[in-house]
């Protein structure tokens, strides 16, 4: 047990005498905001070497007294492109840019601002993790049936990419919460890192050994053996830890989310052959709708806020104002902006977007507004 009062460690080849909490802070050269800098620098470096070699996709406006709202699927490529050559005409001078995916208040540029606030932002981020552990342990039983090898190893296949997508940033995003929580309130840190000691233990470890360490984790990260299961193979103790992590930003959100859990994957373990992977398929997508959507409605008020503090601040540049946000969030913004008596135009691929289902209703307003 580690006591609330010393919360000392006793673990082969770790000073007992550190707590957790030190053992965090103290990561020297290998901590999370030289990873951070070294990521930014690399991010930047491409950022510029693209910067004027993107194709035009979008016709900008002129118009400098209404907020332009591009929605997008953060998945489709025709829409991030749209995203880059909104980088480009602000980095240009040509438009003013807030866009979701960068915290508010951040220097990023004098034409470009985020819209996020931070703890909703890596709430919804590990919404979106806890979706993985869960669907992976899930994955895993089942690559242990009775099924073709064929079909599984095809159907393996087609869930792997989030598991493969950045696990730096994963790990990464792991450590800067375990700053916040630690920061946040000491005794609530201590509970939660008596809970989640092993993992907490093992994250740090891989920390402290430095890049090479951290490299080699990444090159050897794969679906079958990923990342966190060689820092810790009990996938079930992960689980537990990143429903803490969302328990202390919103406890409504980590009920919602193991409900949602408990309940669809025990209709799947029910299930028999074929009928099981099709219990799963349908219940993958359910789960990243309620993971994404856990954190919707609280960013759609963020989002307004800050959209309208950046519009109100630089109405003296006389510049066309845009925004760029993803398509759940258009909707709320585009009504909520209305009713504050801004002018709004929706902008890019929506009517090629009418086979979302929870945007037809929308698309229907937009065309009784004639807006489209």
């Amino acid at each position: 047990m580690i006591g609330l009062g010393e919360r000392r460690i006793s673990n082969a080849g770790l000073d007992n005498k550190k707590s957790i909490d030190c053992l965090i802070l103290n990561v020297h050269a290998n901590s999370i905001m030289h990873k951070i800098i070294l990521f930014t620098l690399l991010t930047t470096i491409s950022w510029v070497s693209n910067l004027f070699a993107g194709n035009t996709v979008f016709k900008v406006d002129t118009n400098c007294d209404i907020i332009h709202l591009v929605g997008e699927d953060h998945e489709v490529h025709e829409d991030l492109e749209i995203r880059d050559q909104l980088i480009r005409e602000a980095a240009s001078g040509n438009i003013i840019l807030a866009y979701e995916g960068e915290i508010f208040g951040k220097n990023i540029g004098s034409n470009t601002f985020g819209i996020e606030k931070k703890d909703m932002f890596e709430l919804g981020a590990l919404a979106l993790m806890y979706k993985d552990f869960v669907m992976h342990k899930f994955l895993h039983e089942l690559r242990y049936e009775k099924t073709p090898s064929p079909v599984l190893q095809g159907k393996l296949g087609l869930y792997s990419n989030s598991f493969f997508d950045h696990p730096l940033d994963k790990l990464t995003l792991l450590v800067d919460v375990l700053h916040e929580l630690r920061d946040r309130d000491e005794v609530a840190y201590d509970l939660f890192a008596t809970r989640n000691r092993d993992v907490i233990l093992g994250i740090v470890n891989v920390w402290r050994r430095g890049d090479q360490a951290l490299s080699k984790l990444v090159e050897d990260h794969t679906f079958q053996t990923p990342f966190f299961l060689k820092i810790n193979p009990d996938i079930t103790k992960w689980i537990n830890l990143c429903e803490d992590m969302i328990r202390a930003y919103n406890p409504d959100a980590a009920n919602s989310l193991r409900n949602f859990a408990e309940q669809s994957l025990l209709k799947c373990k029910k299930a028999n052959g074929f009928v099981k992977w099709g219990c799963f398929e349908k219940n993958w997508e359910k789960f990243q709708l309620v993971a994404h959507s856990i954190t919707v409605d609280l960013r759609d008020k963020v989002f307004l806020k800050n959209i309208v503090h950046i519009f109100e601040d630089n109405k003296f540049r006389e510049k066309p104002f845009y925004v760029s946000v993803g398509y759940s969030h258009v909707p709320f913004l585009y009504k909520e902006l209305k009713l504050k008596g801004y002018k709004v135009q929706v902008d890019g691929p929506f009517q090629e977007r009418s086979c979302y289902l929870f945007l037809q209703g929308f698309l229907e307003e937009l065309k009784k507004d004639k807006e489209l």
